[in-house]
């Protein structure tokens, strides 16, 4: 019982690492796109893409840490 148990545990856990790999690394692409789109822009339209870029990853973390 206590191995069926344990076995639970470990596959649960596993999963979990897996899913936050996976969104770390779809975070990495979006940021990597993102740097890649400001280039194209002007100093202040930058400027402004970053602030609300940094508010939003914020609330994204935010919201991850209510959720789980």
């Amino acid at each position: 019982m206590r191995w069926l148990k344990a076995q639970e545990r470990k596959r649960i856990r596993h999963k979990e690492k897996a899913e936050k790999a996976a969104r770390k690394k779809l975070e990495k692409e979006a940021e990597r796109a993102f740097r890649k789109k400001i280039k194209s822009m002007t100093k202040k339209e930058a400027k402004i893409a970053k602030k609300r870029h940094k508010q939003q990853l914020k609330e994204a973390k935010k919201q991850r840490k209510k959720n789980h």
